[in-house]
């Protein structure tokens, strides 16, 4: 009888594991569900917010969007609730559980602080962008081996925390850069690189084109004044953005090169430039048409870039970086029966101070 009460109570042990892993499973499932949906209108709110920027704003839609994203996040609280309460089950039961849940774009930072010399340059990010085979527009050859190549390099050498997107849409570039913005501290560093078409209107208005631009229409392109303005909301210390597409000057508000500040880090630089707030961006051909590729499967300022970056040995800044460009760049592009030169220059209305973007080699030359 004490064997039979003994298998009795294991037996009804193990159908209450049994049931509370299948509840978990359950619970697993609905909280991905939930989790990608907050996810997806996140950047839908985020994309309509900087398509209307410009525009006039569309308060209908945007009223039910942001209504529909705020009953998404509590079903996804009230599934974390639920969730919370079913008991611990064994690490058999669990094994399958995570096979569909949604890891959010948004996390924890894992970057690192950089240091050299006894100086803090603080974490680094990068979003890197490659968008090549468009639904609308000629497809492109470089873009995606441009951005893997880059990213690579800024992991390994430079030790940049970095999310990559390929051949990305509207939505999923402005929601990308937005949650980024989420997770940077005043101290800082961020990076963006767009490898793909850029184009320019009559009123010399830039527009990045992600993978769903119609060319019927110029939304969903990201117009330049917006980006400038999502860039705005980072307190980051500095924000270099390095567009490889055309006409990638346009998202400067300035007239002409910037060409002050040093080109390298170096004992009794003025502690300003480390210490202010510092938003540029270098352009592979300043207000002017680039080249897609060099011969090598990277665009010709990809190329010279790559070559840049692995092979550096000093804490180049964003001077310094746009200096060991040019030479290259144009030659490579002469060679093509082309003229390309890289500019540099500050962001539009983004909170420049006067600082310097400071990229520290963490490697030995080659890596990446």
């Amino acid at each position: 009888n004490e064997l039979i009460s003994k298998d009795e109570a294991d037996s009804r042990v193990a159908e209450v594991e049994r049931q509370n892993a299948q509840l978990r499973s359950e619970l697993a499932m609905q909280r991905a569900e939930a989790q990608t949906a907050v996810t997806r209108l996140e950047g839908e709110v985020a994309s309509l917010k900087a398509a209307n920027a410009s525009q006039k704003r569309d308060t209908r839609k945007m009223a039910a969007l942001e209504k529909s994203l705020r009953a998404a996040m509590q079903q996804r609280d009230e599934v974390e609730r639920k969730l919370a309460a079913v008991p611990a089950s064994t690490a058999q039961d669990t094994v399958a559980q995570t096979r569909s849940v949604v890891v959010p774009l948004v996390s924890e930072s894992r970057a690192l602080q950089v240091a050299a010399d006894g100086v803090k340059f603080g974490r680094y990010h990068a979003l890197i962008i490659g968008v090549q085979n468009y639904l609308s527009y000629d497809p492109l050859k470089t873009p995606i081996s441009d951005a893997k190549a880059i990213a690579n390099v800024l992991e390994n050498r430079y030790g940049f925390e970095t999310t990559t997107l390929l051949d990305a849409d509207f939505s999923s570039i402005v929601g990308s850069i937005v949650q980024l913005s989420s997770k940077i501290g005043p101290e800082d560093n961020v990076l963006i690189y767009f490898a793909g078409h850029g184009v320019i209107n009559a009123e010399q208005r830039g527009f990045w084109l992600p993978l769903d631009a119609r060319q019927s229409e110029r939304s969903p392109a990201l117009p330049n004044e917006t980006l400038a303005e999502l860039l705005a909301m980072f307190k980051a210390r500095s924000v270099l953005v390095i567009a490889d597409s055309c006409f990638g000057s346009a998202l400067s508000g300035s007239v002409g090169s910037y060409t002050g500040g040093p080109a390298e880090y170096a004992d009794g630089i003025p502690g300003g430039y480390l210490s202010r707030k510092a938003r540029y961006v270098l352009s592979s051909g300043g207000m002017s048409p680039v080249l897609d590729q060099a011969g090598d499967g990277h665009s010709v300022f990809a190329s010279a870039l790559l070559q840049v970056l692995r092979n550096n040995t000093r804490i180049l800044t964003q001077t310094g970086l746009e200096k060991a460009l040019v030479g290259p760049v144009r030659e490579s592009s002469q060679q093509l029966g082309m003229q390309q030169t890289p500019d540099l220059m500050k962001i539009r209305e983004a909170g420049d101070a006067g600082g310097a973007f400071f990229l520290v080699p963490r490697s030995e030359p080659g890596k990446g």
